[in-house]
């Protein structure tokens, strides 16, 4: 009862603030609502573009274009403010739904959106509970926008209307003017220049303007269409809509109610029934005047039409008169100038004060000649800025009508031709950079220079003190004087004025030529690249069929046309004969080629016998050999590129240009053919020099002529038809698709025949290749050999099937490939070559020293000949041999991957295309994030592999580095570059850390308990890199283990003890427990000896011979120099100690066994007894049973330290 109260209460306060008129409703009380109601949701405005209309004399101007006006979205409706009792929208102007007309539009309450804010305010006091309140906050939230939403319908619908009423009106006026013939030209021959000028910046202005709206209405078609068929289905969405929010409304009733929830659904409901009414009326008379302003648009657009060319030839007249007035003006000044100087020099005569007037009139003519430069210059640079803008803007218009048939018709053939055409004629993008590089510098010159003339024009502001100062340093104080160096004075500031005007025009100009040329190079480069996305997956022609057969017959007969090929030798006759010259140096050469052919095969046969000898040690054979197969392989190419060279003329026919751009293609190919072919010649470089497989290279070389002979006849005829010009109005624009494709096929097919033979056939020598290395590898030893033999096939069938454009580009793009591996093959072998030579030398030189060292040790006639030098300083020629084949295969690898990047770059664009579609299922993630993702772990694998090695081979083992500290760098790059490629990939994903940082979080403290002590290893790897407590081949010691560390992993240390047994300990047993590192500082460690003499030995003898025994050792310290010294008189013996120091655990086994060796030997000379420790022998007899006593068998020796516990245990007998 209190609740029901409550409730009560605030509802009637909720009345008593609303400012609207209440319906007249009987009380009744309603049920309690529901638990929950369902949501009103605002809905969307539809606004749509308002026609684009022309203007009339009363009229404004309309947006220049459809952009200022956005196009419509989805379903419409803004709603009206409900009044306080949630009165329906036509109450708000007094009359009922029914009275109003039905076309009228709706008329919305201009308090009613304040009486919505007051009743959401009083929500704060009503006393509702937190869903309640929650609930009236939306429904009343969704009241207010659906009331803004409705405002825009309707002032947009208010725009219409004005639009349809004025709509007869403006199509009279565009069809009056269409009627008028165009004004003609104003004369200005009468006006001064500035006057022009000013004249031809407005007309610039205009015609802007005019552009701007011809392009709008050449597109509000489009637009308008498009907006027709999105607005029937608006109009019925709202429709039914509006039926959904009536049937919400009836079920609430229209009784007076008194809950809050309520009340403020019904406010929502209405608001939002009333925008939807709204959206429908706006979208009626947008329907209206679509149909009845299609005659508008129409006359608008012939209207601009006419006036644009109009107002263009208009502009470039005027423009053409001031450069014409400039250059007249500037000329007149130069000659006024030269008269000047004249006047001044013609005086009887010759003063100082002559000579500073002829001074002053000289700085005039000066100035005069350079502004006629600067007018020449800028009439020239406005040329070229008409220029650029004319291109940017036919640009611009082409790239937006690509993208919208693009949208249109995606992948269609038409688009291909378009877009092959349009990637023809770009423009070059190295020139403009290079043009806006220089023009840079220019502009820079430009105001230098234009800084200089405004100091100069400064100094001219007062004339008269200047004038008297002038005349006064010429000794001349007369008026006549000072008059003329007035006269002259005026005339330079007159000039410097012009000149800076000219100037400040001259740099505006060219800053907006390079404001012109920044975006034609944008603009160039996002619609090549739009070209290169597309231009590949559009099929250039259709497939293969009968079709094709009358326009191949007509391209055969164009290309065997006898009067052709007379042509041809006509223009070879007459380029000769017009270059006599460089004929007769090609002549020369080629007869040069040719007779140096049989010679050089008989030196390069040579060379390849010099070089095969295992005691080859010079590199010059080989790079002789490379230059005779050059010269073997030139002849014939260099006659087909010199005949092509020779044909190339402009004023040739389209016959002779294309045979001319046939055989130089055709040169290319010949080359590489016989480049190959000499490259595997017997006794060659690949044979001879490089040491490649013989079998394969005879295999190779067997069927190289037959490629030769079979395809470049068919190239030739290929590349002829694919260059020649195609008009599409014509049978010609077929004949590469036809005849030129069928050559294609064919090519490619024969080129997959001879790749089957070489590397398919059962006895194929290839067979047998392997890639060096294997790992990863490995799979491509199966896959390589019928994927190369197979793709010319299958750049066949796509050629067959209407993918001719894209087969034929990456044809040329796999030729360029076999030609990079083919000179990355020859540089490697070159390369190799040369470590070859360098290591025989080495071993050489080597042998040399040892040979010489043996003999001076047979000459020397000591009987104790000297210990051998340390080989230290002796190259290791496996490990040199090793790390240079890897350099090698690195460096080869990194300039194939090059070379590969800059074949394929024009290509690698259209993989953005497919790379853009969505993967199935996926919202966001492409097929382009999947296959960067790929690829990014895929180089992260390979460079946590190789690059820490290659770090060390290249660049750590020639820094003053131990090995302990090249391995962490080494563990430590591998680190960093596995998390480096991990975060990467991940980005390639388009993932975004704060999505997922919590369940990172969570994982991370999931993975912290489940993997305590994974974790805890591998951080205290980390910190083992880091910290260095120890390194990789320092001896530690580990509780009862002694050992070497070899490796240091993520989880584990690997420790070898002196019995080459692994020990695998967990880091956090190195870095938690004690640990005793032999090396960890010093490196340093002692040998000591300990010797007991015979009682009565010369123990300072002893010591000198300990000392001599030490000294002998090449790997001892010198300092600190061994010691030996007698330490003691014990029972055993005299003690005598001998202490040496090693600089290192590495000899420590070998020299301690060479010290002992030495000691005993010069002992033994010096006939020094090593005491024998005293024994002690205790006789026991043992008796049998009847107590006679056994003979022992043996007897057993103990010493005296022995006895006590002999005699106490009773198991040791002795006779």
């Amino acid at each position: 009862m209190i609740r029901t109260l409550r409730i009560f209460i605030a509802a009637s306060l909720l009345l008593a603030f609303s400012t609207g008129i209440a319906l007249a409703q009987p009380a009744a009380r309603t049920p309690a609502p529901p638990t929950t109601l369902p949501a009103v949701a605002a809905p969307a405005a539809v606004t749509p573009a308002p026609a684009t209309v022309a203007p009339t004399a009363s009229a404004p101007e309309p947006p220049a274009s459809p952009a200022a006006a956005p196009a419509p979205t989805e379903t419409v409706t803004q709603p009206e403010a409900a009044p306080a009792s949630a009165p329906t929208p036509s109450s708000a102007d007094g009359n009922d739904e029914g009275d109003r007309p039905k076309d009228e539009l709706l008329v919305l309450d201009p308090k009613a959106k304040e009486d919505l804010e007051q009743r959401l305010k009083s929500l704060d006091s009503a006393g509702l509970s937190d869903e309640d309140k929650t609930k009236a906050v939306a429904f009343y939230q969704q009241a207010i926008e659906s009331y803004d939403v409705a405002v825009q319908q309707i002032t947009a619908a208010q725009g219409f209307e004005k639009q349809l009423k004025e709509l007869p009106a403006e199509t009279a006026t565009y069809s009056e003017r269409l009627a008028k013939p165009l004004p003609p030209a104003q004369d200005v021959s009468g006006e001064s220049l500035a006057a022009v000028e000013e004249r031809a910046a407005n007309n610039e202005v205009s015609l802007a303007h005019c552009r701007k709206e011809l392009a709008a209405m050449i597109a509000e078609p489009k637009r308008r269409a498009q907006r027709i068929s999105e607005m029937p289905k608006q109009i019925a969405d709202a429709q039914l809509r509006l039926k959904e929010l009536t049937a919400d409304l009836d079920a609430i009733g229209s009784e007076e109610v008194s809950d809050v929830v309520t009340i403020a659904r019904r406010a929502s409901l209405l608001h939002a029934q009333t925008a939807v009414r709204a959206a429908l009326q706006l979208l009626g008379r947008e329907q209206r005047l679509y149909a009845d302003g299609a005659q508008l648009i129409k006359l608008r657009r012939d209207y601009y039409a006419r006036y644009v060319p109009n107002k263009e030839k208009r502009l470039a007249q005027l423009q053409s008169q001031i450069s014409e007035r400039r250059q007249n003006e500037a000329a007149s000044q130069v000659a006024a100038a030269a008269k000047a100087v004249e006047d001044a020099a013609s005086q009887p005569t010759v003063s100082l004060a002559q000579e500073k007037l002829v001074s002053l009139a000289q700085d005039n003519k000066v100035l005069a000649e350079r502004r006629t430069e600067v007018v020449a210059e800028l009439n020239a640079i406005a040329k070229e800025l008409s220029v650029s803008t004319a291109a940017l803007r036919d640009l611009s218009d082409k790239y937006a009508k690509a993208v919208e048939q693009d949208q249109v018709d995606e992948l269609a053939a038409v688009n291909g031709q378009l877009l092959r055409e349009q990637q023809a004629k770009l423009p070059n993008l190295r020139a403009l950079r290079r043009h806006r590089v220089q023009r840079e510098a220019r502009i820079a010159d430009i105001l230098l220079e234009q800084f200089e003339l405004i100091d100069q024009q400064s100094q001219l502001s007062n004339l008269n003190d200047l004038a008297d100062k002038l005349a006064a340093e010429a000794g001349d104080l007369s008026d006549a004087t000072r008059t003329s160096i007035r006269q002259l004075l005026e005339a330079k500031r007159e000039l410097l004025e012009q000149l800076v005007d000219n100037f400040n025009d001259y740099s505006g100009k060219l800053a907006k030529l390079q404001t012109n040329e920044t975006q034609l190079i944008a603009e160039t480069d996002r619609y090549a690249g739009f070209i290169a996305e597309r231009v590949l997956w559009i099929r250039s022609c259709q497939p293969l069929s009968r079709s094709d057969w009358l326009p191949a017959l007509d391209a055969g007969r164009w290309s065997l046309d006898p009067a052709n090929w007379r042509d041809a030798g006509r223009t070879i006759v007459q380029s000769a004969q017009a270059k006599p010259g460089q004929v007769s140096l090609f002549v020369i050469g080629f007869t040069l080629l040719l007779i140096a052919q049989r010679p050089a095969r008989n030196r390069l046969r040579e060379l390849g016998e010099e070089a095969a000898k295992r005691g080859c040690i010079r590199l010059r054979p080989t790079v002789d050999a490379l230059w005779l197969t050059v010269v073997l392989a030139l002849p014939g190419p260099t006659l087909l590129a010199c005949l092509g060279w020779t044909m190339d003329s402009l004023s040739s026919t389209e016959f002779v240009r294309s045979l001319s751009a046939s055989l130089r293609f055709t040169a290319v190919c010949w080359l590489l053919i016989e480049l190959t072919r000499h490259l595997c010649r017997r006794g060659g470089l690949a044979d001879a020099h490089f040491d490649w497989s013989e079998a394969c290279l005879h295999h190779l070389r067997r069927r190289m002529n037959w490629l030769a002979v079979f395809s470049l006849p068919l190239v030739l005829w290929l590349v002829g038809l694919d260059t020649q010009q195609q008009d599409p109005t014509t049978i010609t624009s077929h004949w590469s698709s036809s005849l030129g494709r069928v050559l294609f096929i064919t090519v490619m097919l024969s080129l997959s025949k001879f790749l089957h033979r070489i590397l398919l056939a059962k006895k194929s020598p290839f067979r047998q290749v392997n890639f060096i290395g294997g790992g990863w590898l490995k799979p491509l030893k199966i896959v390589w050999r019928p994927a190369v033999t197979f793709l010319p096939a299958t750049l066949a069938v796509m050629a067959a099937v209407g993918y001719y454009y894209t087969a034929m580009q990456s044809a040329v793009r796999i030729l360029e490939t076999v030609a990079m591996l083919l000179a990355v093959g020859t540089l490697g072998g070159l390369t190799r070559r040369w470590l070859l030579v360098n290591r025989r030398q080495l071993a050489r030189e080597q042998a040399k020293q040892r040979r010489a060292q043996l003999l001076a040790a047979v000459e020397t006639d000591s009987a104790d000949p000297p210990a051998p030098e340390a080989a230290d300083d002796t190259v290791d020629l496996a490990a040199l041999s090793e790390q240079t084949q890897t350099l090698v295969r690195t460096f080869l690898g990194f300039t194939t991957a090059v070379g590969l990047f800059f074949i394929w770059a024009a290509v690698l664009p259209a993989l953005a295309y497919p790379a853009g579609h969505k993967l199935p299922g996926a919202e966001m993630l492409t097929w382009g994030h999947l296959a960067s993702f790929l690829i990014v772990l895929a180089v992260t694998f390979v460079s946590v592999r190789d690059i820490p090695a290659l770090l060390e081979l290249a660049i750590l083992q020639h820094l003053p580095l131990d090995g302990g500290t090249r391995y962490a760098f080494t563990s430590i790059s591998r680190y960093v570059l596995a998390a480096l490629g991990l975060i990467v990939a991940f980005n390639c994903l388009d993932g975004d850390w704060g999505k997922i940082q919590w369940l990172v979080a969570a994982m991370s403290v999931g993975l912290g308990f489940g993997l305590q002590e994974i974790f805890a290893n591998f951080v205290s790897g980390i910190i083992l890199l880091f910290e260095r407590p120890i390194r990789v081949g320092d001896i530690v010691t580990l509780g009862d283990k002694t050992g070497v560390v070899n490796r240091i992993r993520m989880r584990a240390t690997t420790i070898i003890d002196w019995d080459r047994k692994e020990y695998i300990v967990p880091n956090k047993d190195l870095v938690t427990e004690r640990l005793l590192n032999w090396t960890l500082s010093d490196q340093m460690n002692r040998i000591e000896v300990v010797l007991f003499l015979s009682h009565g030995a010369d123990t300072d003898r002893a010591c000198e011979l300990l000392l001599e025994s030490a000294r002998e050792q090449t790997h001892l310290l010198t300092e600190p120099s061994p010691s030996a010294v007698f330490e003691g008189i014990t029972e055993a013996g005299l003690k005598v100690a001998l202490r040496c120091f090693l600089p290192t655990l590495e000899h420590r086994g070998a020299t301690i066994h060479q010290l002992y060796s030495t000691i005993d030997r010069k002992l033994r000379n010096g006939g020094i007894e090593v005491a024998s420790p005293p024994r002690e022998m205790k006789v026991r007899f043992l008796r049998d049973q009847h107590g006679h006593p056994i003979p022992a068998p043996h007897a057993q020796f103990t010493s005296k330290s022995d006895a006590a516990s002999s005699t106490k245990s009773g198991k040791h007998s002795a006779a």
